[in-house]
């Protein structure tokens, strides 16, 4: 057959453009080094002369941020032409961008396991592809296929990655992307299916933190999380519910967010869980379990904590503090709080038995039980003490914030300025 001379004239014409283009993709690999702006302006003369090996160069350029600034869209754009001509390379780029790239903007779960599949058919052993496509399930929320895909891939692993990848079972297994960055969106879809993360992350952007806090919402994702088994939910949780944010106190509901949360080893849990048996106990059993959760805590330099741990240590403080009346539990407190303790004036030696220091945290211990049964003057003197601080005791704005929300349900006025927004520490 014979072949007309307008055809081969476009034969030789394609195969010079595709010689140029070579020869400028090679020149750009060879100074990708040490010039890598060079070598990108040379990979996109070479990807317009229509060659796809510099297409998928200039993508990734532009993914990278490598003799550019990272530009997802022209990478984008420069991956699909070169995915359009079967280049690999290019298909594994789109599937990053789309599951993992650090702008929730550019995400696409269908997009993502559409690419990434296509990957890991060409690259069924490779650990990294597999990998890629778990990723891209998770950015799709099938935590499920996440999982099982990933659980391939540390299969094919070498040692030296093998605990990355156990980190992303785990990571998918808790209902979180790689990386754990997302769209508002994407947020509340996966929330919506059940990922604790998600709900979390729900929480968080109506709580303290927002520029339009919604406490009642709020607490609802922080409940959710911790239905779900999420011990950092039940811990928030268990705060929102102890200190009445976004609804009214429930301290049994609290006690079990925070024992549940203490299952889950916060050390933070522990704090509350032995807080609330001391404030909320009616019993010797209560404080007993109050000193176990003390004792499991890594104290460190948490004066309260190690307060508390010192009275519990005293199992005649644990017999006697259940048989004190809220005002017993105030007077106490003030006792502690007084310059010195001095004998009974009419001691029929006349003598005064020894002084001893006052003890601004023995005080705070008493104040802290008084106040979470309801004693106002008790509740503000908390207030008062992590407010201004005083001998042993710190400032504490966070838990001032505390104690000045919870004044105000006692319908109590906080004079002077409180810290905005609280971190809702114990």
């Amino acid at each position: 057959m014979k072949i007309g001379f307008c055809c081969v004239a476009c034969m030789l014409v394609a195969a010079s453009v595709h010689a140029d283009g070579q020869v400028l993709y090679e020149q750009g690999t060879a100074c990708f080094s040490s010039n890598p702006a060079k070598a990108l302006d040379l990979f996109v003369q070479a990807a317009d002369e229509g060659y796809v090996s510099a297409m998928a160069g200039a993508g990734h350029c532009f993914e990278k941020g490598i003799g550019t600034p990272v530009a997802y869209a022209k990478a984008i754009a420069w991956y699909e032409k070169a995915v359009a001509q079967n280049a690999l390379p290019a298909c594994e780029g789109l599937a990053r961008i789309y599951a993992s790239c650090p702008d929730p903007e550019f995400h696409n779960g269908e997009k993502a396991v559409r690419y990434a599949s296509a990957a890991a058919r060409k690259k069924p052993s490779d650990a990294n592809a597999l990998a890629l496509l778990a990723s891209a399930y998770a950015r799709n929320m099938n935590f499920a296929e996440a999982m099982k895909v990933q659980s391939m891939a540390a299969k094919k692993a070498g040692l030296a990655d093998l605990e990355r990848h156990k980190e992303l079972i785990d990571a998918y297994e808790a209902g979180t992307p790689f990386p754990a960055q997302a769209s508002q969106e994407w947020i509340e879809g996966a929330a919506e299916q059940g990922s604790a993360w998600a709900m979390i992350q729900l929480a968080a952007s109506h709580g303290e933190d927002s520029s339009l806090p919604d406490q009642e919402k709020a607490r609802f994702w922080y409940d959710r999380a911790a239905a779900s088994g999420s011990s950092f939910g039940a811990l928030m949780a268990g705060k929102y519910a102890w200190n009445g944010y976004g609804g009214s106190i429930d301290k049994n509901a609290a006690l079990r967010h925070f024992t549940n949360a203490a299952k889950g080893g916060l050390e933070e849990a522990l704090f509350w869980a032995g807080y609330a048996y001391c404030c909320i106990g009616a019993g010797k059993g209560d404080l007993d379990n109050a000193l176990n959760y003390f004792q499991r805590m890594d104290i460190g330099q948490d004066q309260l904590a190690k307060a508390f741990l010192l009275k519990l240590q005293n199992s005649n403080w644990r017999s006697g503090i259940p048989k004190q009346s809220v005002e017993e539990l105030y007077s106490a407190g003030r006792m502690w709080e007084s310059d010195r303790i001095v004998a009974d004036q009419n001691d029929p030696t006349g003598q005064h038995v020894q002084t001893l220091e006052a003890d601004k945290l023995e005080s705070l211990i008493y104040y802290l039980i008084a106040a979470e049964k309801g004693h106002k003057l008790a509740a503000k003197k908390v207030y008062d003490l992590f407010n201004d601080g005083a001998e042993q005791v710190e400032p504490d704005p966070d838990r001032a914030q505390i104690w000045a929300h919870r004044l105000k349900l006692m319908g109590v006025k906080v004079k002077g300025s409180v810290p905005n927004g609280t971190k809702l520490s114990p």
